[in-house]
């Protein structure tokens, strides 16, 4: 037996030990020096500085203590710099000021990020930075490498603001917004100067946008375009709360016939969104959709929505989640309308449909709690019923769920 084995297959070893699994690789990296770099590069391949004020009794003055072990750390070993991919920040909850806002090794160590591919920022307020500290995430952004920005619950002055921000990331291809809000509304029109601040809109593959309550509706036909290219998107997902904004937009998604994957948490109205406009879907999920006792119009509004299903001729998943109230033993779920979907979805232009997934989550009357198992159990049976079609296809996939 050789005394060392080759590089490669201390590599794949390595490659096998999950990354939150630190203690291992910290051991791996201590057996021997050609252990070293495939160790080091697991371990420090995700990053994350939360806020922990405990840590503050050993290290007085300093806010953001991960922020400052890391900087010391690259400091010292610049090497590893190159192979964080990942960075999550997370701020104080919001509170004012935040570590981001005060921690002045952040400014430090954001520029030696030269091979970073996400980005993640929680409880960011842009508005609290410097302009040394903004221009630093800007510079973070403009990186070649840097691929997928997330910004959760983060707080801008306007949609403008985050537009001009996230124009200079020209490598972007996913972008998912989770709460974001602006203090005011703020387009193109009431600030004519502010389109040269825009470099060329960033193609994206995939969107995502969530709990964004304030989105204006004037973006949609002056800020968006000129940052954004939503036409050639991949992957779309949004819930309800984003709806009213992106409305107008729906009918761009399949412009460029490359989307592939729609995740929808509503019923879009037919005057708003045709499924003939993206003939390219191979993955097609609406939910969570709530369906009172007695109620018959949801199933009317999903079959008039999925009307012209039988254009999507390349989707292979269906995927419908719902929320159903029942009163039982007086009055149970009324699956009737329903069976509508037995003759849509398993028309002869959908031979590539592999699985039509129905996810319910039965819960009592006026309440999110779950039904007991006999009564979900039955209600699942009375579904599976109304669709014989897609069973005897084998593509029917009824499951329940908890809320």
């Amino acid at each position: 037996m050789p005394p060392t084995l080759p590089t490669e297959l201390v590599a794949y070893i390595i490659d096998l030990i999950d990354d939150a699994d630190r203690d291992s690789l910290l051991s791996c990296s201590l057996v021997s020096r050609s252990w070293v770099q495939s160790s080091q590069s697991h371990l420090f391949r995700n990053i994350s500085l939360p806020y922990r004020p405990f840590w503050q009794r050993y290290y007085p003055g300093v806010s953001g203590v991960l922020c400052h072990l890391l900087n010391n750390i690259l400091f010292e070993s610049p090497h590893l710099a190159h192979y964080i991919q990942t960075l999550e920040i997370v701020d104080n909850n919001g509170r004012n000021p935040g570590w981001v806002t005060s921690e002045p090794s952040l400014t430090l160590l954001l520029p030696k990020l030269s091979a970073l591919r996400r980005l993640s920022l929680t409880h960011l307020i842009w508005d609290t930075l410097s302009e040394d500290r903004q221009q630093s995430f800007i510079s973070l952004l403009a990186r070649p490498t840097l691929t997928s920005v997330h910004l959760t619950r983060c707080k801008f002055p306007t949609f403008l603001h985050l537009s001009i921000v996230l124009s200079t990331a020209l490598s972007l291809e996913r972008l998912s917004l989770d709460g974001a809000y602006f203090n005011s509304v703020l387009d193109l029109a009431s600030e004519p100067h502010a389109e040269q601040s825009l470099h060329e809109p960033v193609t994206l593959g995939h969107l995502t946008l969530k709990n964004t309550h304030l989105l204006p509706g004037t973006l949609n036909s002056s800020v968006l375009p000129h940052v954004l290219d939503i036409t050639r998107l991949r992957s779309f997902c949004c819930d309800r709360t984003c709806y009213p904004s992106v409305a107008p937009l729906l009918p761009l998604l399949g412009r460029a016939g490359t989307l592939e994957r729609l995740e929808l948490v509503f019923i879009p109205k037919p005057a708003d969104f045709d499924l003939r406009l993206v003939t390219s879907l191979r993955h097609l999920s609406i939910g969570r959709l709530v369906m009172t006792v007695g109620d018959e119009s949801l199933a009317r509004s999903l079959v008039g929505f999925l009307s012209n299903i039988y254009a999507l001729t390349q989707l292979e998943v269906l995927q419908i989640s719902v929320v159903a109230e029942t009163r039982p033993p007086s009055e149970c779920i009324k699956w009737d309308a329903w069976a509508r979907f037995d003759d849509l979805l398993t028309t002869s232009s959908l031979d590539h449909l592999r699985r039509v997934a129905l996810d319910v989550c039965v819960v009592w009357d006026n309440s999110l709690t779950p039904c007991t198992p006999p009564i979900v159990k039955s209600e699942l049976a009375r579904l599976e019923t109304t669709l014989p079609k897609l069973a005897r296809r084998g593509v029917l996939q009824v499951e329940g769920t908890l809320f």
